[in-house]
């Protein structure tokens, strides 16, 4: 007994000591551990500028070296149907790229100067094998976000609001299965002039481009603490069950107990799992878990016997709700539409936010009628619906049905062109293709 008492004395230390170093590598995380990816002619990165004369544009580009950053000067010209002017970042060589996954967030500080909304693109260009091409830096992945200049001129913007640009996937024809974000080979970063920008002179002052994220990230530091705390409590339970193996009734709680245990992780584990493929706001799926949807149905690839229609349902003047009532109210506004469809829809039907106030409706033997009669009733259920604030709020449908041999991407993008034709039209309706 006096061993295990003294075996017992240093467990409990051996605990203190663990939940010290446990807070003190937390709060190093949160206060420290600290790396930073400075984009600028210091760090030996240099900015070119680009505009949209190749395109057939004439707008005209050019870099300005000044004391603190960059300066893209700009004269925009409407001559393109959609004008720019761009600095491009050079990182790295490619087939090469800089990895940066392990960054969190990009901060900027800019002046900008100009007619119009003050808003810039920023564009991570991934080179991936199989898609990309060294001759073609457009055929490089386009994660892009847009925002704009706030009057400081500095905004931090978190690496997960970064989307993979849809018209990018739509020109080079990638397929659904590779339009997933990913930065883990990074040569050239992008700045451009937003995308409602205005024709004339603009300046824009890059003062300061920099990632910065944690040298461990918040996942690997929790896990190995877990893993620390997990094999110290094995030590514990070991030396525990020795020490009481003598007595039955102590016995049997441990047993329960560890029962329990064993429960309640399997059930997180289950519950971490589902959230990777929903939506935590609205509860529908999101792109991975359309695309786990797609490749346990079908593999990827839909039988020409097995009618699938999709309908693209876009929220109308949404930006108006968030900026009127902010995002508390727009955020109920998403979720009572996404519990309107999933009460409308079948079982066997998917609900997907594909991005913001988009969302896709999934039907399986469903043809294109049926997927219109579908969409009429929700939009005029919609409609009648009572929203927050007494909002009036309206929905436009894009409805199209599986062509033999067709890649899902291009079903999906003709759904998008019959949605623009709806929203064209007046919003409010339905458009089939």
């Amino acid at each position: 007994m006096a061993r295990s008492g003294s075996t017992f004395y240093f467990l409990r230390q051996a605990a203190v000591l663990l939940t010290v170093l446990t807070a003190a590598l937390l709060t190093w995380h949160r206060f420290g551990m600290n790396r930073v990816l400075e984009l600028d002619a210091r760090h030996g990165f240099s900015y070119t500028a680009q505009d949209d004369r190749p395109m057939g544009g004439a707008s005209i580009a050019a870099i300005e070296h000044a004391a603190r950053g960059e300066i893209l000067t700009c004269e925009l010209s409407k001559k393109y149907t959609w004008p720019f002017c761009q600095a491009s970042i050079r990182l790295a060589a490619m087939p090469g790229g800089v990895d940066l996954t392990e960054y969190d967030s990009v901060t900027f500080e800019i002046a900008y100067s100009g007619p119009g909304s003050h808003t810039v693109r920023f564009y991570l260009r991934n080179f991936e094998p199989g898609i990309s091409n060294q001759a073609d830096v457009g055929s490089l992945k386009v994660n892009e976000v847009e925002f704009p200049i706030p009057e400081s001129g500095t905004i931090t913007v978190p690496i997960k609001f970064f989307r993979v640009a849809s018209w990018w996937a739509t020109n080079y024809k990638v397929p659904l299965t590779s339009t997933d974000m990913r930065i883990d080979n990074v040569p050239f970063v992008e700045m451009s002039t937003g995308s409602l920008v205005q024709p004339g002179s603009h300046r824009i002052e890059i003062k300061s481009v920099y990632f910065s994220g944690k040298w461990i990230s918040q996942a690997q530091l929790v896990m190995a603490l877990l893993g620390a705390w997990v094999m110290f409590g094995a030590s514990w339970l070991i030396l525990a069950l020795q020490y009481f193996r003598f007595n039955m009734l102590e016995s049997r709680s441990r047993e329960v107990y560890l029962q329990s245990i064993n429960q309640a992780l399997q059930l997180e584990t289950e519950e971490l799992a589902g959230q990777a493929r929903t939506d935590p706001l609205t509860g529908a799926l999101n792109r991975e878990g359309l695309r786990e949807f797609l490749m346990t149905q079908w593999q990827g690839r839909i039988p020409a016997d097995s009618p699938l229609t999709v309908i693209f349902a876009d929220l109308d003047h949404f930006k108006q709700i968030n900026d009127m009532h902010g995002h508390s109210v727009g955020d109920v506004v998403l979720q009572e539409f996404a519990r309107l469809v999933q009460t409308a829809i079948r079982t066997h039907d998917r609900l997907v936010r594909w991005g913001g106030e988009e969302f896709l409706i999934v039907c399986q033997d469903t043809c294109t009628e049926q997927g219109r009669a579908l969409a009429e009733k929700l939009r005029a259920d919609i409609v009648q619906s009572a929203w927050p604030e007494k909002l009036r709020v309206t929905c436009s449908f894009g409805v199209t049905m599986h062509r033999a041999n067709e890649d899902i991407g291009a079903m999906i993008a003709r759904a998008d062109g019959a949605l623009y034709q709806a929203k064209n039209a007046g919003r409010n309706r339905v458009s089939a293709i």
